[in-house]
């Protein structure tokens, strides 16, 4: 039977520390050729679109889909994660927070390997709603560009942003 996990499962079972871990295993195998991903497709439909991605690990004998809705300002995600070899469905789960901890992931990874040593400040582009991520606030050093001016943490960290 296939397992279930809400969005409360996955914040618990989870943590950043081991999203770091398989975000960078993943991009080694991809880089490897050890892994498929695929790109993302979508159907528009006058109210609502569909989005959905998939990618397998060989290695780890698993297939999975992500697969999304947007309806009006309200997005649905979920993952379905597949046994390779049986093909049976091993999970269902709600992935709004599980794409919120692998976009973190992907940037603490590309961080990690691209920052210069000793830098103490970074400029944040495209850096999406604070209501998602309201602990996100740069340093008064930092930037923040965003597509609306409103979004922007602060106008002053923005203009005042110098690369360190």
């Amino acid at each position: 039977m296939a397992l279930f996990l809400t969005e409360a499962d996955v914040e618990e079972l989870f943590p950043m520390e081991r999203a770091l871990e398989r975000v960078e295993d993943s991009f080694i195998q991809q880089h490897s050729g050890r892994a498929v991903n695929r790109s993302r497709e979508r159907i528009f439909l006058p109210h609502t679109s569909l989005h959905y991605m998939a990618a397998a690990l060989p290695d780890e004998k698993l297939l999975g889909m992500k697969i999304y809705t947007v309806v009006r300002d309200a997005l649905r995600f979920v993952v379905l994660l597949f046994d390779a070899e049986s093909g049976d469905l091993l999970a269902l789960i709600e992935a709004d927070h599980l794409g919120r901890r692998r976009t973190g992931a992907a940037s603490g990874i590309a961080t990690r390997y691209l920052a210069r040593q000793g830098s103490s400040c970074v400029g944040l582009i495209g850096a999406g709603s604070p209501r998602r991520a309201p602990n996100s606030r740069p340093s008064p050093r930092c930037g923040d560009w965003r597509r609306r001016a409103s979004s922007a943490v602060t106008r002053h960290a923005a203009s005042s942003f110098v690369a360190r």
